[in-house]
This record gives structure tokens, C-alpha cells and sequence, in this order.
């Protein structure tokens, strides 16, 4: 714990008593350490989203390589936790400066859509992907 006294956040943790969804919608800044659906939930749900991950473990499919990179590029994904903190460090305690930008927004609907669509009528659009994927 000594360690984490000098850090220039302040780091509350969730109690965990509420769903992860709800929990995440009061944050200033969600920061996950791997690519699961919870990634994509607060991207959907435009909540300021950083996420690491180890690039020899997960590799995105070629098709979305191009989003995976603009992504990165905006500060959304690292590759390694010290890179993401870094980041996260930079933003200076105002994470939704960075979030509210044009570029970051751009990439992150253009990326929901593709990827992360929560939508009411979610069966046919997984039909059509599902589709679409088999003809590749």
C-alpha cells in the first residue's frame, strides 16, 4: 500500500454491492486490465474507458486490427499496465477532457458500433454478423 501513497489519483474502490454496470455509470474513469464485455460495456455506455492488455495473449482478427489500432493511438488500449497508468497519469485528474475530444469520440462510435452494439434488437443484427463472418 506504501506504494500507491504517492500516486496523484485518488483511487476509490467499488464496494462491489452494486452491478457492474451500474457501478462503472459513476465513474470518472474506468480502467480495465484485460479485453472481456465489460470493456466494451463502457465504451457503449461513453464512459472514459482505458484498457491494458498483453498483445501476446490477445490478437485482434485482421478485420478489426485497423479499429484495435486507433485505439490505441487515441490512448484507449496499452499494452502493458505501466503504459496505461502512464496515460492515465497525464490526464492530470481530467479524464473527460481527453474523453470529450472529436478524435476519441470518432473512434470509440466508430468502434461501438462495429464491435459493441447493445441494441433492443440485438438477434437479427448477430444473425446478419454471424452471416456475414461464415461468407469470409
Amino acid at each position: 500500500m506504501g506504494r500507491l501513497q504517492n500516486c496523484r489519483a485518488t483511487v476509490i474502490n467499488d464496494n462491489q454491492r452494486a452491478a457492474g454496470a451500474k457501478a462503472a455509470s459513476r465513474a470518472r474513469l474506468v480502467v480495465h486490465n484485460y479485453l472481456g464485455t465489460t470493456w466494451l460495456e463502457t465504451l457503449a455506455m461513453n464512459i472514459p474507458t482505458v484498457c491494458f492488455f498483453d498483445p501476446r495473449v490477445f490478437r485482434p482478427r485482421e478485420t478489426a486490427r485497423p479499429f484495435f489500432e486507433v485505439l490505441q493511438r487515441i490512448g484507449v488500449l496499452h499494452h502493458s499496465g505501466v503504459e496505461a497508468a502512464k496515460f492515465v497519469n497525464g490526464l492530470n485528474g481530467d479524464p473527460s477532457a481527453w474523453w470529450q475530444s472529436a478524435e476519441v469520440q470518432e473512434a470509440r462510435e466508430a468502434f461501438v458500433a462495429r464491435y459493441a452494439n447493445f441494441s433492443e434488437n440485438w438477434l437479427p443484427a448477430w444473425m446478419e454478423e454471424f452471416e456475414r463472418l461464415l461468407a469470409e
